[in-house]
């Protein structure tokens, strides 16, 4: 559960509002015709637990709607964020503590902005169990017109040996790329377990997956390396940045700055989608930020 309530769980009032919604809205077969639902408009009440429960996932997602009911309640964690984020003292176990600590799960999904999925709908697993072996930080699923795609986020120290004196990547970043790439030779041998292990979290209204939950297509997954903060990137990490990107690693390192502006960017705007890239082609180009 990442943020203030259990969105499985329905009191009995919200179970009547819940079915009264389903019957009006889902598609459903009347003497062997399937219906087509009667038309949303704005008019509507539709409330943000009904829609939670019949989604995919419903204890970890994050929808603009939860940030238009309290709006302070997200900048008060991003404040506090930020806060910590200025003690150069501060490593990325004590980012990680806040982040359970306070719910503040929210906060990593504005990496979405970064791709070219997630603005339709998005759910996010802290501390998401791959094996035995490997932990990661967070599992971030977005929905797009194409379906689900997976990011995977390692968290690294905000301060320390970051980069070098010319800019390349030094044991921070280096540390994040080696797990990330343990990830990426987990994941083809083993998606069936990733899988199972995304089942137990399963909302009880959806009878089963969408197929790309089923069929590995490993240009669905991405991985993101958060190391460091803006003064720490020289333009040599980012030429080295734009390699690990365009040979095919499908691999990103950014700086905390980047995580905190978007997320500020993202409750002000309630909207996942930035102007920081754009889509050509099919192709996604990014700028030095």
């Amino acid at each position: 559960m990442i943020l203030h309530r259990d969105f499985i769980k329905l009191s009995k009032e919200e179970k009547i509002k819940f079915n009264k919604y389903k019957d009006r809205y889902s598609i459903r077969t009347v003497n062997g015709q399937k219906m087509l639902p009667k038309p949303w408009t704005p008019n509507d009440e539709y409330p943000n637990y009904v829609y939670k429960h019949d989604s995919l996932f419903p204890n970890h997602n994050i929808s603009s709607q939860d940030i238009e009911e309290d709006e302070n309640w997200f900048l008060q964690r991003i404040d506090g964020f930020k806060d910590l984020i200025h003690h150069d003292s501060t490593s990325e176990l004590d980012l990680l503590n806040y982040i359970r600590d306070n719910k503040a799960a929210f906060i990593v999904t504005s990496l979405l902005s970064y791709t070219d999925f997630g603005h339709h709908e998005r759910f996010v697993f802290p501390e998401f169990q791959l094996s035995n072996n490997y932990k990661v930080d967070f599992l971030i699923l977005g929905r797009s017109s194409g379906g689900y795609s997976f990011l995977f986020v390692e968290l690294e120290n905000p301060y320390g040996k970051i980069t070098t004196v010319n800019g390349d990547f030094s044991t921070a970043i280096n540390k994040g790329i080696k797990q990330v790439k343990d990830w990426k030779r987990w994941i083809p041998k083993n998606f069936s377990s990733f899988q199972q292990t995304l089942r137990k979290f399963k909302g009880p209204t959806n009878e089963d997956f969408p197929r790309e939950f089923y069929e590995l297509e490993l240009d669905r997954f991405n991985f993101m390396v958060i190391a460091g903060r803006r003064d720490h990137y020289k333009p040599h990490t980012y030429q080295q940045n734009r390699e690990i990107l365009g040979n095919g690693e499908r691999i990103r390192v950014l700086h905390y700055d980047n995580l905190i502006e978007r997320t500020y960017e993202i409750i002000k705007t309630k909207h996942w989608q930035s102007s920081t890239f754009q889509i050509i082609t099919h192709k996604t180009y990014f700028l030095n930020v």
